[in-house]
């Protein structure tokens, strides 16, 4: 039997009334990040808030095979996703490749303690 944290059940109950605990905005922010980011920092698979967050993100915004994606986040998900391939096309050259996108860091440092988003 798999154990859920305080904190996954919480999230769940909001689930179970069809709501998200998540801010539209904040569901918006993780997918990005973590579309950008998600493949090369093990600490994504390895959190469980930032695990029961994005797919919640993910709930909320309608984002699963052959769905169509909720219109209202559709367009704030496109504008953070470009902001972080922004900064990393910008950051390409430097040897430092950590995000230098300051609500991103701020976000998985305060609420994940994912202190170095970074390729």
């Amino acid at each position: 039997m798999a154990t859920t944290t305080l904190y996954q059940q919480w999230a769940d109950a909001f689930a179970s009334v069809g709501e998200c605990h998540l801010s539209l905005d904040t569901c918006c922010k993780l997918l990005a990040v973590v579309y950008v980011y998600g493949g090369a920092n093990e600490a994504f698979t390895q959190t469980s808030d930032l695990v029961t967050d994005w797919r919640a993100a993910a709930r909320r915004l309608n984002i699963s095979g052959g769905e169509t994606v909720n219109p209202e986040g559709h367009a704030l998900l496109l504008r953070y996703t470009r902001e972080l391939e922004d900064d990393i096309e910008q950051n390409r050259k430097s040897v430092d490749d950590s995000c230098k996108v300051e609500w991103a860091n701020r976000l998985f440092a305060e609420k994940y303690n994912i202190n170095k988003l970074h390729l």
